[in-house]
């Protein structure tokens, strides 16, 4: 176990609509973007996609879901999530930071689902930041989509939520909150990665 300090609670679980570290902070365990930055050597690393290529004039860009993928429940991951996600994110309806990101020169990217492990991007112009831009973690279609649909979509995923209802694809998910005291995530049993020897991971049983 390892328990880290936070100098206040999380307001959500939402990460989409989260707008302080407290909430972001425990965020980055139970969700994943499609790519990562990875600080050590600047470069962009795939994460939830395993490879991507683009048109020569880097306006459209075809991802390639990674295989075997499942969410904290077990559900699979698939190329629905991805829209639903974008989505969502572009839906005025629902406050976030996110959309400005992927607004370029005041127009949205258009995106479409090849097949259930294939998402094209279509950009209005060329982007250099879009592919870090999509470190932005991806949401799961079966356990949210309800949320959008009645319009309950921001105050989702609230700390008095149930923690087997907040789902991610990430090396840990969420298993108590004590408000005032303390969030437990503990190892998501589902988690894709593995290390050189070919033993899940992560290696850690809980953070607190």
């Amino acid at each position: 176990t390892v328990v880290l300090p936070l100098v206040t609670e999380p307001k959500t679980f939402n990460v989409l609509v989260a707008q302080e570290t407290s909430s972001t902070e425990v965020a980055q365990y139970p969700f994943e973007g499609l790519t990562a930055f990875d600080p050590r050597t600047g470069e962009i690393l795939p994460k939830l996609a395993a490879t991507w290529e683009h048109s020569a004039d880097g306006l459209v860009w075809t991802f390639h879901l990674r295989n075997g993928v499942r969410w904290s429940d077990g559900r699979p991951f698939t190329s629905g999530d991805v829209l639903f996600t974008f989505a969502t994110l572009f839906d005025p309806a629902i406050p976030n930071s996110a959309r400005d990101i992927f607004m370029i020169q005041g127009k949205p990217l258009q995106l479409r689902a090849l097949d259930e492990t294939t998402v094209e991007f279509r950009l209005p112009a060329p982007f250099a930041p879009f592919l870090l831009s999509l470190s932005q973690p991806i949401l799961p279609k079966h356990m949210l989509e309800h949320a959008v649909q009645d319009g309950t979509f921001s105050s989702a995923w609230g700390l008095g939520e149930s923690p087997e209802h907040i789902v991610g694809t990430g090396p840990f998910q969420l298993a108590k909150v004590l408000p005032g005291e303390r969030v437990e995530l503990i190892r998501n049993p589902f988690y894709w990665r593995k290390d050189a020897a070919g033993k899940p991971l992560p290696k850690l049983d809980r953070i607190v």
